[in-house]
């Protein structure tokens, strides 16, 4: 995340490229998932993973043919993880408040 904001940073001053301001609304939108991912946010476990899902089709059937798939099948992995993790979190915390209110 500090890589592409720091080349957004560059792109804005240099002008070369010209930035695309797409790239500020990807930063500040994956950066509030992923907060609400560190919250344990359930509607964050399943929309990051939806817009990466979005983000990688766009990629590879968009502008930019031919990207490279292993990145994302590591990345799709973690992500998957991450939200068997956060729904396992919530339904222990709901099976302990549970028990503890008997």
């Amino acid at each position: 995340m500090v890589v592409i904001v720091l080349s957004a940073l560059l792109q804005l001053f240099r002008r070369d490229p010209v930035l695309n301001w797409f790239i500020i609304v990807d930063i500040l939108l994956v950066g509030a998932l992923a907060y609400a991912l560190y919250r344990k946010s359930r509607f964050a476990a399943i929309a990051l993973p939806v817009y990466f899902l979005g983000a990688g089709l766009w990629q590879l059937f968009g502008l930019h043919h031919g990207a490279p798939l292993g990145p994302w099948i590591i990345l799709a992995f973690f992500l998957l993880r991450g939200i068997a993790a956060v729904f396992e979190y919530h339904k222990r915390r709901s099976t302990t408040s549970l028990s503890d209110a008997a």
